[in-house]
């Protein structure tokens, strides 16, 4: 039974091609889709694999999850787990983003009230 796997944080260089190749080494692979934007064709940053079955697709999660793909590190997973890993990386960016407004903000001494204030939307 074929299972389907999602593959995040692509570089926008990436081909279906580039995926199938990368994703064979762990199994057989039925279909490839890098997902792009309607209108201008660039790619979204993600996009799906189907292998041919759970045994591949396992190995492709334990070997290929968090390592260097075109100067990217992939992010790949079961398509149920993307809503945590998509919350978590929005919640990692709200809070750099605290973080530089902070640092804006400081000199002129309003840092504190700020930092109260900002944080209640993390």
């Amino acid at each position: 039974m074929a299972k389907t796997l999602y593959v995040g944080k692509l570089a926008d260089a990436v081909t279906d091609q580039d995926l199938k190749d990368l994703f064979s080494e762990s199994g057989a692979v039925q279909s490839v889709a890098v997902i792009s934007d309607k209108f201008s064709g660039q790619s979204k940053g993600f996009g799906f694999v189907e292998m041919a079955d759970a045994t591949g697709a396992e190995a492709a999660i334990k070997t290929l999850d968090g390592t260097e793909f075109k100067g990217r590190n992939l992010r790949s997973m079961k398509p149920s787990r993307v809503k945590a890993a998509v919350a978590a990386d929005l919640v990692e960016a709200a809070e750099d983003a605290v973080e530089i407004a902070a640092a804006v903000v400081e000199p002129a001494g309003n840092r504190r009230r700020f930092m109260r204030t900002s944080l209640r939307f993390v």
